[in-house]
């Protein structure tokens, strides 16, 4: 594959990313995949959290055969198993939407990934390749890379294939600052555009997730609850780059806010699809609605068909 191939396909990669666990991310990248298949384009979402995997679960893959940590532990495997949801989009689609989940279940597989992690001996140096290969095999618009939220050195790959860097976080003492030495990292800065959304913002006076809250007091919110001025923050995690300009960092106009359905909803077993499918005029899924316009927006590498 010739180099001006390679730069057309990183410029169709968004790496999912967050300064902790338990933000939402994984949640969130599922239904902005959805939301972008059903505006006609080709997505394939990559569950990269190997440890904690959750895209198996979220697009309900009961059974599958190979997976990404396979890829990983395996190095006569030349390709990335894909799987083809399309299904899930309510039309006759075939080949809109594409998943790939990793191990949940095989000890020996997820034991071997462990080992190699630890010793650094991950079989990553194909990979760049063999993501460029399926997105081209399958003329995908859009590849979402659903990340570990660490600092892992498998995580620098992703962060080197793309140019757009989609932020998940809390309005939370530990998150912001993590979120910014992240956006302070030399190979952070030199990504061309981060977006950062907030999510599950909302909270009450004992500090647990309350119900749902205008949008537009989020900016009170960073504010008063961290005593952080928002356009401050941003400035405080931009650096100059070489060249002397800055990358650009954005904050998601609309936050996402507490669902008390979405959270019954991920609690059901079997869940029955995505969530944006079966509550259209929940907050949580008119957000990420949102969130999908705004990138494809912005971001106009993957033309609607």
């Amino acid at each position: 594959m010739n180099p001006h191939d390679v730069q057309a396909l990183k410029k169709r990669i968004i790496v999912t990313y967050s300064p902790g666990g338990g933000n939402g991310k994984s949640e969130i990248a599922a239904n902005l995949a959805y939301c972008m298949a059903r505006r006609g384009r080709r997505v394939w979402i990559l569950d990269a959290n190997t440890f904690a995997p959750a895209q198996d679960i979220i697009f309900e893959l009961n059974t599958y055969g190979q997976t990404f940590s396979d890829y990983l532990v395996d190095d006569t495997l030349d390709e990335l198993p894909v799987y083809d949801v399309s299904g899930l989009l309510g039309v006759n689609r075939a080949g809109a939407l594409f998943v790939t989940p990793s191990t949940r279940d095989d000890c020996d597989v997820r034991y071997d990934l462990q080992e190699r992690t630890n010793e650094n001996q991950l079989l990553i140096h194909d990979l760049p390749a063999a993501l460029f290969d399926g997105m081209a095999a399958r003329s995908i618009d859009l590849l979402i890379v659903d990340t570990y939220p660490s600092f892992e050195a498998i995580n620098e790959v992703w962060l080197g294939l793309t140019e757009f860097l989609l932020l998940v976080s809390r309005i939370h003492t530990v998150d912001l600052e993590n979120l910014r030495a992240l956006l302070q990292d030399e190979t952070v800065n030199e990504i061309d555009h981060k977006l950062i959304v907030f999510n599950n913002v909302h909270l009450d006076g004992e500090g647990r997730p309350a119900p749902d809250i205008d949008e537009k007091k989020i900016e009170w919110l960073l504010r008063t609850k961290q005593r952080l001025d928002l356009k401050a923050y941003l400035a405080s995690c931009t650096v100059a780059t070489d060249a002397g300009c800055r990358s650009h960092v954005g904050i998601f106009r609309h936050p996402i806010l507490y669902s008390e359905n979405l959270a019954l909803f991920r609690q059901m077993a079997p869940r029955n699809g995505l969530f944006v499918q079966r509550d259209t005029t929940d907050q949580f899924s008119r957000t990420v609605d949102r969130l999908a316009d705004y990138i494809l927006k912005m971001y106009p590498h993957a033309p609607a068909k």
